[in-house]
């Protein structure tokens, strides 16, 4: 399996792409959630490519940001209360790759932190393809798609637009690789709220802490 293909499946089978879709925003979506997620609805949203950084998310949601830790791993990020977790696995090259998913709404924006265990497997050649596997399910268009350092560790950042029940919805997307595993934190929510979703965004993905 060739290293597009491979990274492409971690993005898309963990479940990621699933709860964003159903991220409870009304309107009900036909997807395959991970066992475990309720199917809550999907994302209502319009596009918009401001991205511009804001100081932080409003203090009635950084109030109940709390540090949401994957034992496995050690990896830390904040997110607004307590994650809603889920399981998956799936054999790549003969091997298991296990996947752990937290998933907190917030003001009908929805954050996600994932983590693939890796090892054995090049996980800084799948950095693109796991963004754009992001998007393969949703039908969704990478906009923005940018190479980066993140605490010494290559990642790239992105950003997707998806139609969901004839509404455009946004997703950006930030893929870390680390010594074996790799890494994926997300903020999605109504575009005509981007700036919003942006505060969440860099809240969450500043809060990263790999050991």
């Amino acid at each position: 399996m060739n290293t597009t293909r491979r990274f492409a499946r971690i993005a898309t089978t963990a479940g990621l792409t699933a709860v964003l879709v159903t991220a409870g925003m009304g309107g009900a979506t036909a997807v395959s959630a991970p066992h475990g997620f309720a199917q809550t609805g999907s994302l209502r949203a319009s596009a918009t490519t401001d991205r511009t950084p804001i100081t932080g998310p409003p203090r009635s949601i950084t109030a109940k940001w709390v540090d949401t830790t994957d034992k496995p791993s050690g990896i830390t990020v904040k997110l607004p209360g307590k994650a809603e977790t889920a399981k998956s696995s799936l054999t790549l090259d003969s091997k298991t790759v296990e996947m752990r998913l937290y998933n907190v709404e917030a003001e009908k924006k929805r954050l996600l932190f994932e983590v693939a265990d890796t090892s054995g497997i090049d996980a800084k050649s799948g950095l693109d393809p796991a963004i754009r596997g992001v998007a393969v399910p949703l039908s969704g268009t990478v906009t923005s798609n940018r190479s980066l350092t993140v605490a010494g560790h290559p990642a790239r950042d992105g950003r997707i637009t998806f139609t969901s029940d004839g509404v455009k919805s946004v997703v950006l997307v930030r893929a870390i690789a680390t010594d074996g595993h790799m890494v994926l934190l997300a903020a999605a929510g109504p575009a005509a709220n981007e700036k919003d979703v942006n505060q969440l965004y860099q809240h969450l993905t500043s809060s990263l802490h790999i050991p």
